[in-house]
């Protein structure tokens, strides 16, 4: 049997005390009602120099990430943008079993992209330059 992977790492940097509090009951909230509408957060983090790491390396909830950050932006940086990168993987060789993303965050949506696996890229590109 193989197992699947989904990995993302990414630094919110240069964060106020105001945010970074914030960001500590946010986490601390969700983590602590894992059964309830509040929700499981589905990722890992760290706070480390001004900054929020938030990653996880086996599985874990990119929704949960994004709605995060979108609700960060829209009470402390309402013109910012926070984007990532996803990667799917496989401990076997599986067809399909590899691909990956990105994300944009913004205080009012949050919009992923590129949510196919490189070989479907791949043939989608060669399509339009061969006119198919």
């Amino acid at each position: 049997m193989a197992d699947y992977y989904t990995n993302i790492s990414l630094m919110v940097d240069d964060l106020s005390q105001d945010e970074e509090d914030w960001l500590q009951e946010y986490i601390s909230t969700h983590e602590e009602n894992p059964d309830e509408e509040i929700g499981y957060l589905g990722f890992s983090y760290d706070f480390q120099d001004k900054g929020l790491w938030i990653y996880f390396d086996t599985s874990g909830s990119i929704d949960s990430v994004a709605d995060m950050l979108q609700e960060f932006l829209s009470v402390f940086r309402p013109t910012d943008i926070i984007t990532f990168c996803w990667s799917d993987s496989c401990s076997k060789p599986r067809l399909d079993a590899y691909s990956g993303g990105a994300v944009a965050v913004s205080s009012k949506k949050w919009i992923a992209e590129n949510t196919y696996t490189t070989a479907e890229k791949l043939e989608k590109r060669l399509a339009r330059k061969l006119g198919k």
